[in-house]
């Protein structure tokens, strides 16, 4: 059970902020070229964070771009174009450097109650809870797949019996769906 909730952890955090900015990406219309020094970018950086700060601590820690930040992306991609973001994302990273070192990060912390950050988060997903919402209404097979397995999953502990995640599960079930309807086969097809 906790491998499977680890994989999806990873899975998820490591995917969501780059399908976001892939988003990001073809909403502002930016080339393929520019589309993919933005993903190496990210990447580039989280992966040589993830080292140094590794070997400086000794001990593993994995840095990734947070769903929450890739989320404010969009928006500014496709209000002030790809320079603007750039130079967000760098003013953004000095600033948080400097507050995590010199400590100064903790004086909000206090300030602010962590239900009002969690609301101010959570606001930031809305949009793609209302997409998901959406999805399933044009892809009510997919949608309605993916919410039975899902809640079928979620039943009390005492009930259930298998060892998979409901996310998990409703992952296995859109793929599963996907396969079946061709989609995936029609796709591929289609970029060749």
């Amino acid at each position: 059970m906790y491998l499977a909730l680890a994989f999806v952890c990873v899975t998820f955090s490591a995917t969501g902020p780059i399908g976001i900015l892939m988003t990001a990406a073809r909403q502002a219309g930016l080339s393929k070229q520019q589309t993919s020094s933005l993903m190496f970018a990210a990447l580039l950086i989280s992966g040589l964070a993830s080292v140094v700060v590794s070997y400086m601590t000794r001990q593993p820690l994995l840095f990734l771009s947070t769903i929450a930040g890739a989320l404010l992306m969009p928006p500014v991609v496709l209000h002030y174009g790809l320079g603007a973001a750039v130079g967000t994302c760098l003013v953004c990273g000095a600033a948080l450097v400097a507050l995590g070192v010199t400590g100064i990060v903790t004086v909000p912390d206090r300030w602010v109650p962590m239900p009002v950050a969690m609301a101010m988060i959570a606001a930031l997903f809305l949009r793609y809870v209302v997409a998901v919402v959406h999805a399933s209404v044009t892809a009510p097979w997919l949608g309605a797949a993916m919410l039975a397995v899902f809640v079928g999953l979620s039943w009390p502990e005492r009930h259930r019996t298998t060892p998979l995640p409901p996310i998990a599960g409703a992952l296995v079930a859109c793929a599963a769906v996907l396969l079946l309807s061709g989609f995936c086969v029609g796709a591929d097809a289609a970029n060749h």
